[in-house]
């Protein structure tokens, strides 16, 4: 069928019919260029709206702050400021900041399409040469660079944390880095579903359950699972028979064998590699000359997620230390969890940034009820 002339449109016409224009833009084309144009407009928006300049000084102030408090407490307690504390204060601080950052990160990118759409100026970028993939990258990468700002707001506390002692440089890099990619996770989640999402308000409030799902729910379901996969195993106790009166040690060990039902922690761990908090402290490199393990939160975070990997302990040592150290053996030589939640992380970035492009195609075949052109 031939294309309509004279502005008269046949009652029976389709637009599925209609010649596609030639020269159309390709969907996938990324050039610096075009990625970099949309980025700085982006970016330029963000600027000009004092509330994202009011929220981080707020939130500047409010790390910078704690970080003020954890090192008072210490100094107001009596104690010494040592390379334990150091460790306490920058496992804390990367915490707050993935925290905050989680909150943060998705409302800047859940309006990002669907916004534009609202407000009339998506069709102006969609007329461009730009292409569909030009114009999600490029949006991605500006609400990205919003979060980095949070990350580089919490930079001096970090570097007050690494003064003290008890973290390396090494440890310091890769965990911002970290810190950075989990942030721009949840953010390509929030493009995604901008793109998806009719109404503004719906999509921030699901970028958020996502968001929420990946950090908390998931690792939540592999203990509360426990209670669904379960075996009957064999129980091996070792127990003090006699004491030392003197030292008040052991003196002697017996065996006690029961049999008993154990969860199955080995079947789900898998879930742990959605959440932030678990791969960031599991790529966290370990201290050389070791701190105190009570006082690294991070080390300790990594122990758990790999310790549910290793499922059941079925030796339980309560007369010597001997099982401890075999256990922790163990969780050394366990594969790291954290290439399992970037993997995950990558296929999750790609499929948003791929829904939000292939919403961004021109012509448009069919809007969802509610959406408009321009």
């Amino acid at each position: 069928m031939s294309a309509p002339t004279g502005g008269v449109v046949p009652a029976d016409a389709s637009t599925a019919d209609w010649p596609r224009p030639t020269g159309a833009t390709p969907t996938w084309r990324l050039s610096g260029h075009g990625v970099g144009t949309v980025a700085w407009l982006e970016l330029r928006r963000l600027m000009r709206a004092r509330r994202w300049l009011v929220a981080w000084a707020a939130w500047t102030t409010l790390v910078t702050g704690l970080c003020g408090l954890v090192v008072l407490a210490t100094v107001t307690l009596g104690g010494t400021i040592t390379a334990d504390t150091g460790t306490v204060l920058f496992g804390v601080t990367v915490l707050v900041v993935l925290s905050f950052g989680l909150l943060v990160a998705p409302g800047l990118a859940a309006t990002s399409i669907n916004g534009d759409s609202r407000d009339g100026t998506l069709a102006t970028l969609q007329t461009t040469l730009l292409s569909p993939a030009e114009i999600a990258v490029g949006k991605l990468l500006a609400a990205w660079c919003g979060t980095l700002a949070l990350v580089a707001g919490a930079l001096p506390s970090l570097v007050v944390a690494f003064a003290l002692g008890g973290t390396s440089l090494t440890r310091l890099l890769v965990i911002v880095l970290l810190v950075a990619v989990a942030l721009a996770v949840v953010t390509a989640v929030g493009l995604g579903l901008s793109a998806v999402v009719v109404r503004p308000v719906a999509s921030i409030v699901l970028s958020y359950v996502v968001a929420f799902c990946l950090a908390v729910v998931a690792p939540l379901l592999v203990p509360l699972s426990s209670a669904l996969l379960t075996t009957t195993e064999t129980v091996t106790y070792v127990e003090a028979a006699g004491y030392d009166p003197d030292t008040g040690r052991p003196t002697e060990c017996v065996q006690r064998r029961s049999e008993e039902t154990v969860a199955r922690t080995d079947l789900t761990w898998w879930l742990l590699v959605a959440s932030p908090y678990v791969v960031v402290a599991d790529a966290a490199p370990l201290q050389p000359g070791s701190p105190d393990v009570d006082a690294d939160v991070l080390r300790g975070l990594g122990d758990v997620s790999r310790e549910a990997r290793l499922g059941p302990d079925l030796v339980q040592d309560w007369c010597t230390d001997l099982d401890e150290q075999a256990r922790a053996q163990e969780r050394a030589s366990l594969p790291p969890v954290w290439p399992f939640g970037l993997a995950f992380y990558a296929v999750l970035v790609a499929g948003a940034t791929a829904l939000a492009v292939r919403r961004l195609r021109t012509p448009v075949g069919r809007l969802p009820v509610g959406q408009r052109i321009a």
